[in-house]
């Protein structure tokens, strides 16, 4: 492996990033809370030219576990779902990578939906066609509402943020 390798993406565990890139394209977007804060920050650094390294020779030491992955039922799994929707829709570069939320939203819900539907109108090997009729048509509402609600998401209201305090500030009271 070569000493340096150009990435796409950069989680924000271990980088380092340049005052520059910061100063051009400003901060973290708040606005995702948690998740894909990363990917919408890398996308923003390489859009303005900035690119992305990987060292082999680097280390990093985790200190807690990272056991938050597959937490899609809680809190964290509706950001990562919201935040994947965000991200895709706001740069998917060709209509398939901006179907993808669409796609992902189904592949989870769509399995919970139909069997839910057809457990309540009967046995299997029994059912027909028009069985399947109230899953498909719910499906549809549920993925024209979820679309609707991922319009409608927007930053918390910045008077809501905690303030900012200058570093300057503290040192010097802690000299006093």
């Amino acid at each position: 492996m070569p000493e340096r390798v150009e990435l796409e993406n950069v989680a924000f565990e271990g980088f380092l990033v340049r005052r520059r890139v910061v100063e051009r394209i400003g901060l973290p977007d708040a606005s995702y809370f948690i998740f894909y804060d990363d990917v919408d920050f890398a996308v923003r650094a390489r859009r303005a030219g900035f690119p992305i390294w990987a060292l082999r020779d680097a280390v990093l030491v985790r200190q807690l576990d990272f056991d938050q992955q597959h937490d899609l039922a809680g809190w964290k799994g509706y950001y990562m779902y919201r935040n994947l929707f965000a991200v895709h829709l706001r740069y998917g570069e060709n209509a398939a990578v901006r179907a993808k939320p669409w796609v992902v939203a189904a592949g989870v819900a769509g399995p919970l939906i139909v069997n839910a539907f057809l457990d309540a109108r009967g046995t299997p090997g029994a059912l027909v066609a028009a069985d399947y009729r109230p899953a498909l048509l719910t499906m549809v509402g549920v993925l024209v509402v979820g679309f609707v609600a991922n319009l409608l998401v927007r930053s918390v209201n910045a008077k809501f943020h905690e303030p900012v305090t200058d570093p300057a500030s503290k040192t010097e009271g802690a000299r006093a």
